[in-house]
């Protein structure tokens, strides 16, 4: 699990984001939020997620890009 959480901290793979998107384990889905290299499409399907902190820090992550982009 920890490998897989580092991979997802520092991955800049939109293909390995999605597939760890999916992993068993919260805490690796949360890292995969928390990634500035997840797209949005990613990230708006974590705010989905079963895990109470993985939506959390995925819809912070998507609000923070969302207004990025329209200060710009």
């Amino acid at each position: 699990m920890e490998v897989r959480r580092s991979i997802a901290w520092e991955c800049e793979s939109e293909e390995i984001l999605l597939k760890l998107s999916t992993d068993k384990e919260w805490e690796v889905r949360n890292a995969v939020a928390t990634n500035k290299a997840t797209p949005p499409d990613i990230l708006n399907r974590l705010c989905n997620d079963s895990n109470e902190n993985v939506r959390n820090t995925a819809d912070a992550m998507f609000q923070t890009r969302n207004s990025d982009d329209t200060t710009r």
